[in-house]
C-alpha cells in the first residue's frame, strides 16, 4: 500500500537492539506496543554506530526506565526525518 510495516511488540518486548557499532537505516516503519524493563520500548542502541530513520513512528511504546519509544546511549550520528 505504500504506507509501510508495523511491528508489533505486543507490550512484551522491544523490536531492536543495537550494540558493537551496529549501524540501522529503517525507513516507512510504525512500531506499536513496544516494552522494555530497562531503557527504549522498541529500540535500543547502547554503543551501536549510525542510526537513520525516516518516516519511523512509535504508537503506545514503553521504557521502565528511559526512552519509551527509542533510547540511544554511546552510540554514532543519529538522523531523524519525518
Amino acid at each position: 500500500s505504500g504506507e509501510g510495516a508495523t511491528l508489533d511488540g505486543m507490550k512484551s518486548s522491544r523490536m531492536f537492539h543495537m550494540t558493537n557499532g551496529c549501524s540501522l537505516y529503517l525507513e516507512a516503519l510504525h512500531f506499536v506496543d513496544g516494552r522494555s524493563d530497562d531503557n527504549g520500548g522498541a529500540v535500543r542502541a547502547d554503543g551501536a554506530g549510525d542510526i537513520a530513520m525516516r518516516g519511523v513512528s512509535f504508537t503506545g511504546c514503553e521504557a521502565s526506565q528511559s526512552g519509551g519509544g527509542m533510547f540511544v546511549e554511546n552510540s554514532g550520528d543519529i538522523s531523524l526525518e519525518r
